[in-house]
């Protein structure tokens, strides 16, 4: 047979307490006390001392109890950092092991789900696309920022019908028929003009293991930037295919004139035209790889600037311009002869006053004139070129500054324009954080103004007397 502790404990306390009243008996006995003095004395004593052997014996065991009910509260609360002390009997040791190596557990599983719920969260929270979770009751259980900025949402949509919280009759066309799918597919649709954005929804379906309907997932992509980029690629492939082929088109027909042409001075006006459409065409292939730099250089920090005589850099673009001026007999004013010294990319600079000028050649009758100017204010450096030709309307102001635009087709292909020029300048003046402004009235011409700040203090120097 087997005894635990306890029970061994309980034998040796009977046996005792017999051997303890036999001795009491005896000296009872000894000092001739009578049977019946003996026997209450006896059931006196063996009761007090059966009190306090019980007593301490309770003690033993109810403290460590006491301990674990303490400990057991602190663990309800979720605090599993305390132990419970392994003091008295096997069965009590054993008891605060397990309590103790179940706090252990607990606490290294809480940990864990803490570290996972943050990692979720910081990924949640810091994706670029909106997102958002339902259960099967379609109630919000998952939500970031960003989908709240979509949709205009409050913070607290938590638990809410997903159908109630966002009324946009695109989305929930979407939610529906995501929801009505009860199966694992993804499907998407693109919202159109939401707040002047264009949305990309991506949804899925959560099912359990057994197959069912558990909640959905829809993640949402603003796509406004790469839709108009779509459009420019379209609009740009339609332009540069036009643009290049009505040279070419000339080309051809040219070339087969040719073929029967035998009058010599009919031969040459015809090269001549040939000259000027291939002229023409390489122009348009340099104008787009000018702007393709430029658009590459866009964002980057490698433009490299230099202190330079703005009134020399003026005059060097208004003689690359005389000889386009005198064949319309136009003449090229500068207005400015104070020399400044200014911090920018010259060969930049020089291209889109270049480009100005001869837009206002373009766009200016037979003897006309244009004006040039340079001066600084309030630490800016200001160019304008204005001519007196004829001018545009207001509502044109927002279009000239895009790829292949003209304002007159006849005067383009006359003077062997590519429509590019000005969007050129736009990108030359937003590499050096610039802005461009017009003035124009139709019929009385246009003054274009460049406003260029400064990247360090511009120098004044002496006034020219040329």
């Amino acid at each position: 047979m087997i005894f635990s502790p306890k029970k061994i404990f309980l034998e040796l306390f009977k046996t005792n307490l017999y051997i303890v009243v036999i001795v009491v008996v005896f000296f009872l006995w000894l000092f001739d006390v009578s049977l019946t003095s003996t026997i209450f004395l006896s059931t006196i004593f063996i009761l007090l001392l059966v009190s306090t052997l019980s007593f301490f014996v309770s003690r033993s065991i109810a403290k460590p109890l006491e301990e674990m009910v303490e400990s057991a509260k602190m663990f309800s609360k979720g605090d599993f950092l305390g132990r419970i002390k392994t003091s008295g009997a096997q069965e009590i040791n054993s008891l605060a092991f397990s309590l103790n190596e179940m706090a252990r557990q607990l606490n290294d599983r809480i940990k864990t789900i803490t570290v996972q719920k943050n990692e979720n969260d910081a990924i949640l929270f810091g994706m670029s696309e909106g997102l958002v979770a339902t259960n099967r009751s379609n109630e919000i259980i998952k939500i970031n920022d960003r989908l709240r900025d979509f949709f205009d949402l409050s913070d607290n949509v938590l638990g809410h019908d997903i159908r109630t919280v966002i009324r946009n009759k695109s989305f929930l066309d979407f939610y529906e028929e995501l929801v009505s799918l009860k199966l694992i597919k993804k499907i998407e649709s693109r919202m159109e003009d939401l707040n002047k954005k264009t949305l990309l929804c991506s949804g899925v379906i959560l099912t359990d293991q057994d197959g069912e309907f558990m909640g959905t997932v829809v993640i949402v992509n603003d796509i406004t930037k790469i839709t108009a980029l779509e459009k420019v690629r379209k609009e740009f492939v339609a332009n540069v295919s036009h643009e290049l082929k009505t040279p070419l088109t000339a080309l051809k027909g040219y070339f087969e004139t040719l073929r029967d042409v035998d009058n010599k001075k009919d031969r040459i006006h015809f090269l001549n035209i040939l000259e000027r459409q291939i002229a023409r065409m390489d122009s348009i292939v340099n104008d787009l790889l000018e702007l393709s730099r430029l658009e590459e250089q866009e964002g980057k920090s490698g433009l490299s600037f230099s202190s330079v005589n703005i009134l020399n850099l003026v005059d060097d673009a208004i003689k690359e311009c005389k000889f386009l001026a005198l064949k319309k007999e136009i003449k090229i004013e500068l207005a400015s002869n104070v020399e400044i010294s200014f911090r920018l990319n010259k060969r930049l600079v020089q291209e889109a006053l270049v480009n100005l000028i001869q837009n206002g050649i373009q766009y200016s009758n037979v003897n006309s004139k244009i004006i040039v100017s340079c001066s600084v204010e309030s630490n800016q450096l200001i160019l304008e070129v204005e001519d007196f030709g004829i001018g545009m309307k207001k509502t044109e102001i927002e279009n000239i500054f895009k790829r292949f635009y003209c304002i007159d087709k006849s005067h383009s292909k006359e003077i062997g324009g590519t429509g590019l020029g000005l969007s050129i300048v736009k990108h030359i003046v937003g590499l050096h954080r610039g802005e461009i402004k017009v003035e124009t009235q139709l019929g009385r011409g246009s003054k274009f103004t460049i406003l260029i700040p400064e990247k360090q203090r511009f120098v004044r120097s002496v006034i020219r007397n040329d």
